[in-house]
């Protein structure tokens, strides 16, 4: 999988490790499929249910964009039963058990 996921889960993990308060926050990692190409693929997001709002750290881009979840979900086709949320003690167990930032959980029908 590692040809496959960009940057995306090592920059969500940096992204809720530094964020302050950041037990409100979600890791993601689930399946989005592309909107024009249809193409689906593995992604790491940080969410915020608080305010609705998603966290999105595209592919080797600087940014970080803040959308809404549902947008973002409707946008991405995001099935909910394809996304795996993370708590800040959670991840801290994946990451020693892995060693690396993700994808922890593979999908079925998903490369």
């Amino acid at each position: 999988m590692d040809d496959l996921k960009g940057n995306c889960f090592q920059r969500a993990l940096d992204l809720i490790l530094d964020l302050p308060n950041n037990r409100r926050y979600r890791l993601c990692h689930g399946v989005l499929t592309h909107p024009t190409t249809g193409i689906r693929f593995y992604h790491g997001w940080v969410e915020d249910k608080k305010k609705q709002k998603v966290f999105n750290l595209r592919k080797y881009k600087r940014t970080i964009e803040a959308d809404n979840i549902t947008y973002f979900y409707s946008l991405y086709q995001i099935r909910p039963e394809e996304v795996a949320r993370f708590t800040i003690l959670q991840i801290a167990k994946q990451v020693e058990k892995t060693n690396n930032s993700g994808p922890w959980i593979k999908f079925k029908g998903v490369l």
